[in-house]
């Protein structure tokens, strides 16, 4: 099983996700005026959301096959929302959101030929948890599109307008109205449809383990537990492999047993000097473990490292919430 992609959107800064990886056009935006888009449900869902107009998202492996979020517009009929899976830049198949609630899928893009339409509308005003099975493919492709658990409209047959299969990113936008979305979990066929969740933010709060040269004379976990993240203070080292972690905050509340989908570790960094790379650590008890190595850009540009761990490495087994209360986080750099 894997968690392919997330994105919660709580770094609360549109350069952040620039960095990350993201299109996002320019009256685009991170908020929290639409904090309910999540906030309102559970009451604990974190802060951020992203204001939508046409954003697409960086690019990921293409086993993807289920894309889950958080959307909702600001009335009931402020616009056609479109969702396109795009393969190498190409919008290959589209799920389209009418004004009055009802969801078109096309072939191609947002104007493209409707080949299924749902027999029922939504309510376009509320929060909506979406789950939308994408297989991308000339025979035997498959888009099946589930609000709030349930299904809503299917298609099988060609659903490949690329000229390659697969999808690799998606494309979240809107017509003329106000489009909010969140809390983004891309899966494989394995994994699949995820149930409702919430990626709800943890930061440092305690120094765990290495000796990094802190900016301000602060206790290094206190320049690195800002949401948004600052650059005024930081960590630093001049010398690779040069490895620090910290303590967490706890989860804001306590998630039923077998409901923690995923742990993503985010490191902003970045460099001015020799070293070039660094990795995102996740360290469940007293082992490291290291997400991809990831090319830093160099001063003043800062870039995510990240590593995203559907078990605990230490078990192989689900999350569980306490293990995630002890998690300690952090950054190699190389």
């Amino acid at each position: 099983m894997a968690v392919i992609f997330m994105c919660g959107f709580e770094a609360g800064s549109k350069t952040h996700y620039q960095a990350r990886g993201w299109t996002l056009q320019a009256s685009s935006a991170i908020t929290t005026t639409a904090g309910f888009v999540h906030k309102s449900l559970a009451g604990n869902g974190g802060t951020y959301s992203m204001f939508s107009n046409g954003d697409t998202s960086p690019t990921f492996d293409t086993t993807g096959r289920w894309c889950n979020f958080w959307f909702r517009t600001t009335t009931n009929s402020a616009t056609a929302c479109a969702f396109s899976f795009m393969r190498a830049g190409t919008a290959t198949f589209t799920v389209n959101f009418t004004p009055e609630g009802f969801i078109n899928l096309r072939r191609g893009n947002s104007t493209a030929t409707i080949v299924a339409t749902s027999t029922a509308p939504l309510n376009m005003g509320v929060s909506h948890w979406v789950s939308i099975e994408m297989l991308a493919a000339d025979a035997g492709g498959v888009c099946t599109v589930k609000v709030n658990g349930v299904q809503m409209v299917t298609f099988s047959g060609d659903t490949k307008a690329a000229t390659t299969a697969d999808w690799d990113q998606v494309t979240f936008g809107y017509g003329s109205g106000n489009l909010y979305y969140d809390d983004i979990i891309i899966t494989d066929s394995t994994t699949g449809e995820i149930p409702e969740r919430f990626l709800p933010p943890l930061v440092p709060d305690g120094n765990d383990a290495g000796s990094f040269t802190s900016s301000s004379g602060n206790p290094n976990w206190q320049n690195v537990d800002e949401i948004p993240p600052s650059t005024t203070d930081y960590n630093e080292t001049t010398t690779a492999p040069a490895e620090e972690t910290y303590t967490l905050t706890a989860l804001p509340w306590t998630p039923p047993s077998g409901t923690i989908t995923a742990v993503l570790v985010q490191c902003y960094a970045g460099r001015d000097g020799t070293i070039t790379n660094a990795q995102a650590v996740t360290k469940p008890t007293t082992t490291s473990y290291f997400g991809t190595s990831t090319a830093l850009p160099a001063a003043p540009t800062y870039g995510f490292a990240e590593d995203i761990r559907d078990t605990n490495p230490d078990t192989t087994a689900a999350w569980t919430a306490s293990e995630v209360n002890a998690l300690k986080a952090g950054i190699k750099f190389l």
